[in-house]
């Protein structure tokens, strides 16, 4: 296959994954759970940066914004079982590219997801990954922290179990917060600390 036909078979598959996938698979999740949102995604392009309580949280953001684009380790877009869901939700795999490809999207005005840490409130108080704050320094695009209640008992689809059907899920959304060109990571990231443990004692689980 030359390189002409793969990118038209990129270009095949990513209409099928935004036409179908992506809308059944946000179809499944407003089945399963009832979101309600505290805050805002705001109009412009961002980084969303969450404390990570379950692998629903970057997607059920999804169903608030369709612009959001998760990123989530590749393992996860390569399953057999699974990865026709992430897929379609336009995950950004973890890998090598994954910051180009990330800032790629802020750039085309759209939203990012990404775990900064997670999954116990203790690690909120732990060193948060850096992924969120390079997005922030290569792109100038604002942070929004973000915590989620009521799936502390659903890390993972395994563990949904009829009780939780119809489960109201609050996505809480802190103030957006802009860095001065040359902010360092450890800048970035001790806002994004703060402002993590002030929705946490706002919206207790």
């Amino acid at each position: 296959m030359d390189a002409e036909d793969a990118g038209a078979r990129r270009w095949f598959l990513r209409q099928v994954a935004n036409r179908i996938i992506r809308p059944f698979a946000l179809t499944l999740l407003r089945l399963v759970f009832k979101v309600r949102i505290e805050g805002r995604v705001p109009r412009e392009a961002c980084v969303i940066a969450a404390h990570h309580s379950s692998y629903f949280d970057g997607p059920l953001l999804g169903l608030v914004d369709r612009r959001v684009q998760p990123i989530y380790n590749r393992r996860f877009l390569e399953s057999r079982s699974f990865g026709w869901f992430f897929q379609g939700i336009g995950a950004i795999p973890t890998r090598s590219d994954t910051l180009t490809r990330a800032c790629e999207v802020i750039r085309a005005g759209g939203v990012v997801w990404i775990a900064t840490a997670g999954f116990t409130p203790d690690d909120a108080q732990r060193r948060p990954r850096r992924g969120a704050a390079r997005i922030v320094q290569e792109t100038g695009a604002p942070l929004v922290p973000m915590i989620v209640r009521g799936l502390e008992d659903i890390v993972h689809i395994g563990d949904i179990r009829p009780r939780h059907l119809r489960r109201l899920v609050r996505i809480v959304l802190g103030e957006p917060l802009t860095f001065p060109v040359g902010a360092t990571v450890a800048e970035i990231n001790d806002a994004w600390r703060a402002s993590i443990a002030g929705l946490m004692e706002a919206f207790p689980q």
